[in-house]
Protein backbone atom coordinates (compact mmCIF):
# COMPACT_ATOMS: atom_id res chain seq x y z
CA UNK A 1 0.00 0.00 0.00
CA UNK A 2 1.40 3.53 -1.25
CA UNK A 3 1.77 6.06 1.88
CA UNK A 4 -0.22 8.40 -0.67
CA UNK A 5 -3.34 6.29 -0.78
CA UNK A 6 -6.40 8.09 1.12
CA UNK A 7 -8.28 5.78 3.34
CA UNK A 8 -12.01 5.69 3.68
CA UNK A 9 -14.17 9.33 3.54
CA UNK A 10 -12.17 10.67 6.17
CA UNK A 11 -9.00 11.17 3.79
CA UNK A 12 -6.23 9.65 6.44
CA UNK A 13 -3.01 8.76 4.89
CA UNK A 14 -1.90 5.53 6.35
CA UNK A 15 2.60 5.35 6.30
CA UNK A 16 4.23 2.46 5.28
CA UNK A 17 7.30 1.32 7.01
CA UNK A 18 10.51 0.22 4.77
CA UNK A 19 13.03 -2.02 6.56
CA UNK A 20 16.39 -2.30 6.07
CA UNK A 21 18.39 -5.26 6.80
CA UNK A 22 22.22 -6.54 6.26
CA UNK A 23 20.56 -9.82 6.42
CA UNK A 24 17.06 -8.91 4.35
CA UNK A 25 16.11 -10.77 1.17
CA UNK A 26 16.12 -7.85 -0.37
CA UNK A 27 12.26 -7.94 -2.03
CA UNK A 28 10.66 -5.13 -3.32
CA UNK A 29 8.99 -2.83 -1.46
CA UNK A 30 10.69 -4.11 1.50
CA UNK A 31 7.61 -3.53 3.75
CA UNK A 32 8.90 -6.79 6.25
CA UNK A 33 12.20 -8.03 7.76
CA UNK A 34 12.14 -11.03 5.93
CA UNK A 35 12.36 -8.75 2.73
CA UNK A 36 14.58 -6.14 4.08
CA UNK A 37 16.29 -4.27 1.59
CA UNK A 38 20.22 -4.52 2.23
CA UNK A 39 21.00 -0.87 1.52
CA UNK A 40 19.36 2.12 3.04
CA UNK A 41 19.03 3.96 -0.40
CA UNK A 42 17.25 1.23 -1.37
CA UNK A 43 14.33 1.62 1.28
CA UNK A 44 13.95 5.38 0.40
CA UNK A 45 13.43 5.02 -2.90
CA UNK A 46 10.25 2.68 -2.58
CA UNK A 47 9.11 4.94 0.14
CA UNK A 48 6.51 7.76 -0.26
CA UNK A 49 6.11 10.69 1.52
CA UNK A 50 4.98 10.68 5.25
CA UNK A 51 6.60 6.82 5.09
CA UNK A 52 9.70 5.28 7.53
CA UNK A 53 12.55 3.36 6.65
CA UNK A 54 13.79 1.43 9.88
CA UNK A 55 17.20 0.44 9.64
CA UNK A 56 18.16 -2.18 11.98
CA UNK A 57 21.87 -2.39 13.36
CA UNK A 58 25.09 -2.40 10.99
CA UNK A 59 27.45 -0.58 9.18
CA UNK A 60 26.41 0.21 5.63
CA UNK A 61 29.22 1.85 3.70
CA UNK A 62 28.43 0.46 0.13
CA UNK A 63 26.40 2.41 -2.48
CA UNK A 64 26.34 6.12 -3.21
CA UNK A 65 24.08 8.52 -4.49
CA UNK A 66 25.06 11.78 -6.92
CA UNK A 67 23.02 14.84 -6.46
CA UNK A 68 22.24 17.45 -8.94
CA UNK A 69 25.38 20.20 -8.18
CA UNK A 70 26.17 18.39 -5.55
CA UNK A 71 28.49 15.48 -4.40
CA UNK A 72 28.13 11.89 -3.73
CA UNK A 73 26.70 10.77 -0.60
CA UNK A 74 26.61 7.24 0.67
CA UNK A 75 22.47 7.91 1.79
CA UNK A 76 20.49 10.62 0.03
CA UNK A 77 17.17 11.25 2.15
CA UNK A 78 15.78 13.43 -0.73
CA UNK A 79 12.04 12.87 -0.07
CA UNK A 80 9.67 13.53 2.60
CA UNK A 81 10.86 10.72 4.89
CA UNK A 82 12.00 9.63 8.21
CA UNK A 83 15.10 7.26 7.66
CA UNK A 84 15.44 5.67 11.93
CA UNK A 85 17.30 3.48 13.46
CA UNK A 86 16.04 0.73 15.52
CA UNK A 87 18.89 0.63 18.57
CA UNK A 88 20.64 4.03 17.70
CA UNK A 89 24.13 5.23 16.71
CA UNK A 90 26.04 2.82 18.97
CA UNK A 91 25.05 -0.28 16.64
CA UNK A 92 23.84 1.54 13.55
CA UNK A 93 26.69 3.70 10.85
CA UNK A 94 26.55 5.11 8.08
CA UNK A 95 30.47 5.27 6.59
CA UNK A 96 31.08 7.55 3.94
CA UNK A 97 34.81 7.50 2.42
CA UNK A 98 37.64 9.82 2.60
CA UNK A 99 40.04 11.68 -0.06
CA UNK A 100 40.28 10.71 -2.69
CA UNK A 101 37.07 8.54 -3.47
CA UNK A 102 35.22 11.63 -1.38
CA UNK A 103 31.55 10.59 -0.64
CA UNK A 104 29.66 12.19 2.02
CA UNK A 105 27.96 10.16 4.75
CA UNK A 106 24.27 11.26 4.08
CA UNK A 107 22.27 14.49 2.52
CA UNK A 108 18.55 15.23 4.33
CA UNK A 109 16.58 17.07 1.85
CA UNK A 110 13.44 19.20 2.62
CA UNK A 111 10.81 17.90 4.95
CA UNK A 112 13.26 14.75 5.57
CA UNK A 113 14.56 13.07 8.80
CA UNK A 114 17.28 11.42 9.94
CA UNK A 115 17.33 9.69 13.55
CA UNK A 116 19.85 7.62 15.11
CA UNK A 117 23.11 7.01 13.73
CA UNK A 118 26.90 7.49 13.44
CA UNK A 119 28.28 9.77 10.70
CA UNK A 120 31.43 8.47 10.43
CA UNK A 121 34.58 9.25 7.51
CA UNK A 122 32.56 11.44 5.17
CA UNK A 123 34.45 13.26 2.92
CA UNK A 124 33.90 16.46 0.68
CA UNK A 125 34.91 17.21 -2.56
CA UNK A 126 38.88 18.97 -2.68
CA UNK A 127 38.93 21.14 -5.33
CA UNK A 128 35.35 22.12 -6.27
CA UNK A 129 33.81 25.63 -6.20
CA UNK A 130 30.70 24.71 -5.07
CA UNK A 131 29.54 25.31 -1.53
CA UNK A 132 27.46 22.20 -1.60
CA UNK A 133 30.61 19.92 -3.04
CA UNK A 134 33.11 21.35 -0.58
CA UNK A 135 31.06 21.62 2.81
CA UNK A 136 29.30 18.99 5.27
CA UNK A 137 31.94 15.48 5.29
CA UNK A 138 29.00 14.17 7.69
CA UNK A 139 25.99 15.76 6.58
CA UNK A 140 24.40 18.22 4.95
CA UNK A 141 21.04 19.28 5.82
CA UNK A 142 19.26 21.45 3.38
CA UNK A 143 16.11 21.86 4.94
CA UNK A 144 15.23 18.53 6.75
CA UNK A 145 16.24 17.46 10.65
CA UNK A 146 18.76 15.45 12.03
CA UNK A 147 18.42 13.83 15.32
CA UNK A 148 19.90 12.11 17.90
CA UNK A 149 23.37 11.18 15.90
CA UNK A 150 26.80 10.91 16.26
CA UNK A 151 28.79 12.73 13.60
CA UNK A 152 32.59 11.75 14.42
CA UNK A 153 35.81 11.89 12.13
CA UNK A 154 34.52 13.91 9.30
CA UNK A 155 36.59 16.42 6.70
CA UNK A 156 35.47 18.92 4.79
CA UNK A 157 36.92 22.16 3.21
CA UNK A 158 33.72 23.87 5.07
CA UNK A 159 31.43 22.31 7.79
CA UNK A 160 34.10 18.90 8.65
CA UNK A 161 30.95 17.70 10.60
CA UNK A 162 27.90 19.41 9.14
CA UNK A 163 26.24 22.01 7.06
CA UNK A 164 23.24 23.52 7.29
CA UNK A 165 22.57 25.36 4.16
CA UNK A 166 20.11 27.48 3.55
CA UNK A 167 18.01 26.46 6.70
CA UNK A 168 18.06 22.74 8.19
CA UNK A 169 17.91 21.24 11.65
CA UNK A 170 20.76 19.57 14.19
CA UNK A 171 19.34 18.44 17.32
CA UNK A 172 20.03 16.32 20.06
CA UNK A 173 23.82 15.05 18.27
CA UNK A 174 27.12 14.76 19.21
CA UNK A 175 29.48 16.42 16.75
CA UNK A 176 32.73 15.47 17.63
CA UNK A 177 36.90 15.21 16.10
CA UNK A 178 35.99 16.73 13.18
CA UNK A 179 37.91 18.69 10.69
CA UNK A 180 37.99 21.15 7.63
CA UNK A 181 40.44 23.25 5.73
CA UNK A 182 38.41 26.17 6.01
CA UNK A 183 35.34 27.36 8.05
CA UNK A 184 33.52 25.42 10.64
CA UNK A 185 35.10 22.21 12.02
CA UNK A 186 32.31 21.43 13.27
CA UNK A 187 29.64 22.71 12.09
CA UNK A 188 28.83 25.74 8.75
CA UNK A 189 25.82 27.17 8.85
CA UNK A 190 25.51 28.62 5.73
CA UNK A 191 22.57 31.32 5.37
CA UNK A 192 20.68 29.82 8.49
CA UNK A 193 20.16 26.52 9.90
CA UNK A 194 19.40 25.55 13.64
CA UNK A 195 21.79 23.61 16.31
CA UNK A 196 19.94 22.54 19.13
CA UNK A 197 20.39 20.71 22.28
CA UNK A 198 23.78 19.85 20.77
CA UNK A 199 27.44 19.07 21.80
CA UNK A 200 30.63 20.41 19.59
CA UNK A 201 33.77 19.04 20.99
CA UNK A 202 37.19 18.36 19.83
CA UNK A 203 36.80 19.69 16.18
CA UNK A 204 39.33 21.56 14.18
CA UNK A 205 39.79 24.06 11.42
CA UNK A 206 42.43 25.55 9.73
CA UNK A 207 41.01 28.63 9.08
CA UNK A 208 38.21 29.86 11.18
CA UNK A 209 35.64 28.57 13.56
CA UNK A 210 37.30 25.55 15.30
CA UNK A 211 33.28 24.59 16.20
CA UNK A 212 30.65 26.24 14.49
CA UNK A 213 30.81 28.84 11.20
CA UNK A 214 28.00 30.97 11.14
CA UNK A 215 27.67 33.04 8.07
CA UNK A 216 25.05 35.32 7.32
CA UNK A 217 22.41 34.18 9.93
CA UNK A 218 21.87 30.71 11.89
CA UNK A 219 20.99 29.84 15.42
CA UNK A 220 22.79 27.89 18.45
CA UNK A 221 20.99 26.97 21.14
CA UNK A 222 21.14 24.46 24.49
CA UNK A 223 24.37 23.55 22.91
CA UNK A 224 28.40 23.04 24.15
CA UNK A 225 30.61 24.61 22.19
CA UNK A 226 34.09 23.28 23.88
CA UNK A 227 37.57 21.77 23.26
CA UNK A 228 37.57 22.73 19.45
CA UNK A 229 40.50 25.11 17.84
CA UNK A 230 41.01 26.86 14.69
CA UNK A 231 44.15 28.05 13.42
CA UNK A 232 43.23 31.79 12.68
CA UNK A 233 39.95 32.82 14.59
CA UNK A 234 37.44 31.40 16.79
CA UNK A 235 38.20 28.20 18.32
CA UNK A 236 35.31 27.93 19.61
CA UNK A 237 32.79 29.78 17.15
CA UNK A 238 33.02 32.25 14.97
CA UNK A 239 30.44 34.71 12.49
CA UNK A 240 30.63 36.63 9.42
CA UNK A 241 27.38 38.51 8.27
CA UNK A 242 24.57 39.38 10.66
CA UNK A 243 21.34 37.38 11.75
CA UNK A 244 23.32 35.05 14.04
CA UNK A 245 22.07 34.16 17.77
CA UNK A 246 23.31 32.14 20.32
CA UNK A 247 21.17 31.26 23.49
CA UNK A 248 21.73 29.54 26.79
CA UNK A 249 25.24 27.92 25.07
CA UNK A 250 28.12 27.46 26.96
CA UNK A 251 31.43 28.32 24.59
CA UNK A 252 34.44 30.09 25.36
CA UNK A 253 34.51 33.13 24.97
CA UNK A 254 30.38 33.11 25.70
CA UNK A 255 28.88 34.50 22.74
CA UNK A 256 26.10 37.46 23.29
CA UNK A 257 22.80 35.95 23.87
CA UNK A 258 20.77 35.32 27.12
CA UNK A 259 21.89 32.48 29.39
CA UNK A 260 25.02 32.17 27.36
CA UNK A 261 28.60 30.93 29.61
CA UNK A 262 31.92 30.95 29.92
CA UNK A 263 32.67 27.90 32.10
CA UNK A 264 34.07 24.32 32.09
CA UNK A 265 31.36 21.94 31.27
CA UNK A 266 32.69 19.11 33.78
CA UNK A 267 32.16 16.37 31.08
CA UNK A 268 32.07 12.63 32.17
CA UNK A 269 35.27 11.73 31.12
CA UNK A 270 36.25 13.58 27.41
CA UNK A 271 39.79 11.83 27.68
CA UNK A 272 37.70 8.61 27.23
CA UNK A 273 35.12 10.03 24.71
CA UNK A 274 32.55 10.14 27.28
CA UNK A 275 30.78 13.74 27.16
CA UNK A 276 28.03 13.60 29.30
CA UNK A 277 27.99 15.98 32.27
CA UNK A 278 29.48 15.13 35.33
CA UNK A 279 27.75 15.26 38.58
CA UNK A 280 28.31 18.92 39.83
CA UNK A 281 28.68 20.43 36.14
CA UNK A 282 27.12 23.83 36.13
CA UNK A 283 25.21 22.80 32.80
CA UNK A 284 22.95 20.55 34.61
CA UNK A 285 19.36 22.02 34.63
CA UNK A 286 21.15 25.45 32.75
CA UNK A 287 19.15 25.38 29.65
CA UNK A 288 16.09 26.55 28.55
CA UNK A 289 13.05 24.48 27.85
CA UNK A 290 11.08 24.50 24.52
CA UNK A 291 7.54 22.68 23.35
CA UNK A 292 9.40 20.38 21.00
CA UNK A 293 11.27 18.35 23.98
CA UNK A 294 8.36 17.26 25.11
CA UNK A 295 7.82 14.69 22.37
CA UNK A 296 11.59 14.22 21.81
CA UNK A 297 14.46 12.54 24.40
CA UNK A 298 18.50 13.20 24.03
CA UNK A 299 21.42 11.77 22.60
CA UNK A 300 20.83 8.10 25.33
CA UNK A 301 17.39 8.28 24.50
CA UNK A 302 16.24 10.12 28.15
CA UNK A 303 13.94 12.27 28.78
CA UNK A 304 15.23 15.88 27.85
CA UNK A 305 13.49 17.58 31.33
CA UNK A 306 14.25 15.47 34.15
CA UNK A 307 14.09 17.81 37.09
CA UNK A 308 12.24 20.69 35.52
CA UNK A 309 14.93 22.21 33.41
CA UNK A 310 16.63 21.12 30.99
CA UNK A 311 20.44 20.70 30.46
CA UNK A 312 22.96 22.18 27.98
CA UNK A 313 24.26 20.10 25.44
CA UNK A 314 23.01 16.37 24.01
CA UNK A 315 23.19 14.13 26.56
CA UNK A 316 20.55 14.81 29.71
CA UNK A 317 21.79 13.87 32.99
CA UNK A 318 19.96 11.22 34.55
CA UNK A 319 17.81 11.65 38.00
CA UNK A 320 16.24 8.77 39.46
CA UNK A 321 13.54 8.13 41.39
CA UNK A 322 13.24 7.19 44.77
CA UNK A 323 10.21 6.63 45.72
CA UNK A 324 10.00 7.07 50.08
CA UNK A 325 6.32 5.77 52.22
CA UNK A 326 5.56 5.47 55.76
CA UNK A 327 3.81 3.21 57.37
CA UNK A 328 0.89 4.42 60.06
CA UNK A 329 2.17 5.97 63.93
CA UNK A 330 4.96 7.13 62.30
CA UNK A 331 6.75 9.31 59.64
CA UNK A 332 9.91 9.01 56.93
CA UNK A 333 11.56 12.41 56.01
CA UNK A 334 11.68 13.37 52.73
CA UNK A 335 8.60 11.41 51.71
CA UNK A 336 7.22 10.81 48.35
CA UNK A 337 8.85 10.49 45.23
CA UNK A 338 12.46 12.49 44.52
CA UNK A 339 14.25 13.08 41.95
CA UNK A 340 17.90 12.22 42.46
CA UNK A 341 21.07 12.65 40.59
CA UNK A 342 23.01 10.13 39.01
CA UNK A 343 26.06 8.93 41.54
CA UNK A 344 24.21 11.51 44.25
CA UNK A 345 23.40 10.27 47.64
CA UNK A 346 20.72 11.14 49.65
CA UNK A 347 19.46 10.31 53.39
CA UNK A 348 16.40 9.16 55.04
CA UNK A 349 15.00 9.32 58.57
CA UNK A 350 12.61 7.20 60.55
CA UNK A 351 11.13 9.37 62.81
CA UNK A 352 8.42 7.64 64.73
CA UNK A 353 5.30 8.74 66.84
CA UNK A 354 5.19 8.99 71.06
CA UNK A 355 5.51 5.52 72.67
CA UNK A 356 6.61 3.93 69.11
CA UNK A 357 9.75 2.67 67.13
CA UNK A 358 10.85 1.74 64.15
CA UNK A 359 9.70 -1.98 63.49
CA UNK A 360 11.29 -2.31 60.25
CA UNK A 361 12.68 -0.77 57.01
CA UNK A 362 12.00 -2.52 53.92
CA UNK A 363 14.35 -0.79 50.91
CA UNK A 364 13.65 -2.22 47.14
CA UNK A 365 11.24 -4.68 48.43
CA UNK A 366 13.93 -6.05 51.18
CA UNK A 367 13.88 -5.54 54.80
CA UNK A 368 16.76 -4.56 56.35
CA UNK A 369 15.50 -4.75 60.05
CA UNK A 370 14.40 -1.65 61.94
CA UNK A 371 16.82 1.40 61.30
CA UNK A 372 16.11 5.09 62.31
CA UNK A 373 18.49 6.28 59.07
CA UNK A 374 19.24 5.08 55.82
CA UNK A 375 21.52 6.29 53.05
CA UNK A 376 21.39 5.54 49.65
CA UNK A 377 24.86 6.40 48.05
CA UNK A 378 25.79 6.58 44.18
CA UNK A 379 22.45 6.49 42.94
CA UNK A 380 22.45 4.68 39.71
CA UNK A 381 18.69 3.02 40.04
CA UNK A 382 15.46 3.95 40.99
CA UNK A 383 14.80 2.48 44.43
CA UNK A 384 11.57 2.33 47.17
CA UNK A 385 11.97 2.50 50.66
CA UNK A 386 8.84 1.96 53.39
CA UNK A 387 9.64 2.35 57.10
CA UNK A 388 6.98 0.24 59.40
CA UNK A 389 6.33 1.52 63.17
CA UNK A 390 5.03 -0.83 66.39
CA UNK A 391 4.63 0.52 70.16
CA UNK A 392 6.21 -0.69 73.08
CA UNK A 393 4.94 -3.20 74.55
CA UNK A 394 3.19 -2.03 78.33
CA UNK A 395 3.17 -3.81 81.93
CA UNK A 396 -0.24 -5.58 82.80
CA UNK A 397 -2.18 -3.33 85.29
CA UNK A 398 -1.35 -3.60 88.82
CA UNK A 399 1.91 -5.19 88.22
CA UNK A 400 5.06 -3.60 89.14
CA UNK A 401 8.68 -4.18 88.89
CA UNK A 402 10.30 -5.83 91.71
CA UNK A 403 14.34 -6.84 91.88
CA UNK A 404 14.67 -10.76 92.97
CA UNK A 405 15.71 -11.46 96.54
CA UNK A 406 19.53 -12.77 96.66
Amino acid sequence: MCAALLAGFGGTVFADIHYVSPSGGNVFPYTNWNDAATAIQAAISAASDGDTVLVTNGIYKTGQTSLTNNMACRVAVTNAVTVESVNGPAFTVIEGSLFPSSIRCAYVGSNATLRGFSLINGCTELFATETPRTSGGGVMCEGGAVDRCVIMNNWAVNGGGVLCYNGGLVRNCLIASNSCTSLGGGAFLYYGGEIESCTLVANSSSANGGGVYCKEGGSVRNSILATNTATDSGNNWYNSGTGMAYLYTCASPAPAGAGNMDVDPAFANAAGGDYRLALGSPLIDAGTNQPWMAASTDLDSNALIMNGRTDIGAYEYIYYPITATAGPNGAIAPSGTLLVARLASTNFAMIPDLHYHVSSVVVDNVSIGPTNWYTFANVTAPHTIAAFFTGFLRRAVGTAFRPARV
